[in-house]
């Protein structure tokens, strides 16, 4: 045939890919890409994962990129701002997620502890907190010692430190009663030895932890993620 369609230079590349030869399917899938208006995901899918594995990591951004555009799927946001962050883009790689989390694709906890770190890391703790309190109110994410702690540290950083109270004291009642169960079984073979056990003693006032899904003030969270510094 004198002027093949693209079918054909990706059957020849898939045939490659069988024989484990990724350099030589490469440019089959390559032109596959270019001769077509709409490059299928499958056929982009072919050319990311080769570009991939020969740890072309720049390519491996571009498609990602065709990915997004065409095939707006959280899969690939993601890919690609690990790819941004890999190439040391980390804006990009933030900016990514914002535009995921605005589509409503960032629906798990990792995800959103996630995005809130990269805010964190980027000098942008108002953004953190905001995405950990909505992460708070809607269940996503859950009542942990560490989630605490991170909204608690985010609301300190944007030195909005009444919103930091709650948190940190949910993070450190939560430390305590951990070490309560792991002191109190020491303490009861102590007193059956016959030794001294002194009472508890209180370390924190009686806050309102009986309500454990507190309501915590999310205002912020609804702005729109752009910082006016970037």
């Amino acid at each position: 045939v004198e002027n093949p369609p693209a079918s054909a230079y990706y059957l020849i590349a898939m045939a490659h890919v069988q024989l484990k030869d990724a350099q030589a399917a490469l440019p089959y899938a390559i032109k596959s890409v270019e001769l077509s208006k709409a490059p299928s995901e499958q056929q982009l899918r072919l050319l990311l994962a080769l570009r991939f594995e020969l740890k072309q990591y720049e390519e491996v951004a571009k498609v990602l990129e065709k990915l997004v555009s065409h095939f707006p799927k959280k899969v690939y946001f993601l890919q690609l701002s690990g790819a941004y962050a890999e190439l040391g883009l980390d804006k990009r790689s933030l900016s990514t997620l914002e535009i995921a989390h605005l589509q409503g694709l960032l629906d798990r906890e990792s995800e959103l502890v996630t995005r809130a770190q990269s805010y964190l890391y980027h000098g942008r703790p108002y953004q953190a907190a905001g995405v950990l309190a909505k992460g708070f109110e809607d269940g996503i994410i859950t009542d942990g010692k560490e989630n605490w702690k991170l909204l608690g540290d985010s609301w300190l950083n944007a030195r909005e430190f009444e919103q930091a109270l709650v948190p940190l004291a949910v993070f450190l009642e939560e430390v305590l009663a951990e070490q309560r169960n792991v002191l109190g079984p020491l303490a009861q073979r102590r007193d059956a030895q016959g030794n001294r056990v002194d009472p508890e003693i209180q370390i924190l006032p009686q806050l309102a932890f009986a309500q454990r899904r507190v309501q915590i003030d999310v205002r912020g969270a609804d702005q729109p993620e752009v910082d006016a510094h970037d």
